[in-house]
């Protein structure tokens, strides 16, 4: 939840901590303009207009949450439609049983999850009092977390691990910005340097973390193969 929070707080309020390639695949995702996701950053900075205003000038919210929920839904298929495609593939290349059903009804919990994701945020910006910022942020960082829980665990697991990821750059960037003296371009090839650092560290001694979150991020079968490794290397 807090990896989450983060990461969400970052992009609505603090853009530039995160990777160009990051904060350009999550506005690509939010399905509004580049130059409306400009207007409503700066503004939960100033507060010069209403969130509303920010959000859907010269529409209502009802219009909104109806045009937005709809292309959210399109920009989602776009997304899912060939990752599940792909998977169903290779599943029938690779002689594995395959069942329509299950496919579809996973396809189904991933639409409902970016298109969820999304809305809940929108829908805090109008539904919360309209000069309580603070609020309607840490109110919208939470609904990534919670719309997650459509998938299963073991793409929400895949979901988790990824926006620690990002949270991680992020933090990065944030403390890089106030003590470390480095062009903008050096600063960018250090956090990719620390970022596989950490991910090749994690990936190859996943025993000697917290057992956890090792067993969250990964499932509890992990931990149940180096008990059997340790048992074997006892024995030898």
């Amino acid at each position: 939840m807090v990896v989450t929070a983060r990461l969400v707080h970052t992009n609505l309020v603090h853009p530039e901590w995160m990777l160009p390639a990051h904060l350009a695949m999550m506005d690509h995702q939010s399905s509004l303009s580049p130059s409306r996701l400009d207007a409503i950053r700066q503004n939960l900075h100033t507060s010069a207009t209403s969130r509303c205003a920010s959000l859907h000038p010269n529409r209502t919210c009802a219009t909104f949450a109806y045009a937005t929920c709809r292309k959210l839904l399109k920009r989602s298929a776009h997304i899912f439609v060939p990752l599940h495609g792909l998977s169903l593939c290779l599943s029938v290349g690779m002689n594995r049983p395959v069942s329509l059903r299950r496919t579809a009804t996973s396809l189904a919990r991933s639409l409902a999850f970016m298109t969820s994701s999304y809305m809940l945020a929108y829908s805090t910006f109008c539904l919360l009092p309209p000069h309580n910022d603070l609020a309607m942020i840490r109110l919208t960082s939470l609904t990534p977390f919670l719309a997650q829980y459509l998938e299963p665990p073991p793409r929400r697991a895949s979901i988790v691990k990824a926006v620690a990821c990002y949270s991680l750059l992020s933090v990065y960037f944030q403390l890089s910005a106030k003590y470390l003296v480095v062009s903008k371009r050096t600063g960018t090839r250090l956090a990719a340097v620390l970022f596989a650092t950490c991910m090749t560290y994690l990936l190859q001694h996943p025993e000697r973390h917290s057992r956890w979150a090792m067993e969250y991020l990964y499932g509890p079968k992990l931990s149940t193969k180096s008990k059997d490794n340790d048992v074997d290397a006892d024995m030898a």
